[in-house]
């Protein structure tokens, strides 16, 4: 009898994502915590301002760390993929996300 195929898990490239997006998340979600309260603790338009310039990069390292993470456990012999899909959601979201407070306090915030 033959002995069944296994494939190698290589999960090299999700591990190294996921500690750049680490780092990253780190970076911006707590960094541009603190400067978002920094700013707002001086002028209420200086926080909007803030908000809205580090929305976009904390929702980029968000979207990519779960990303990484994904791909660790889901994609573990697809090399490029670990590497590439991280990248790819971390775009998106932060594209998403910076223009979602974009809307919020161009649209929504005024009339509050």
């Amino acid at each position: 009898m033959s002995e069944p195929v296994t494939l190698e898990r290589d999960t090299k490239n999700a591990k190294i994502m996921l500690g750049i997006f680490a780092v990253l998340t780190l970076l911006f979600v707590c960094g541009g915590a603190l400067v978002v309260g920094a700013a707002a603790s001086q002028r209420e338009t200086d926080g909007v301002n803030a908000a809205m310039a580090m929305t976009g990069p904390a929702c980029c390292a968000l979207s990519g760390l779960m990303t990484a993470l994904l791909a660790l456990v889901a994609l573990p012999t697809k090399k490029v993929a670990q590497l590439v899909a991280p990248i790819v959601a971390g775009v998106a979201g932060g594209l998403l996300g910076g223009g979602g407070i974009l809307f919020f306090f161009a649209a929504i915030w005024p009339s509050l």
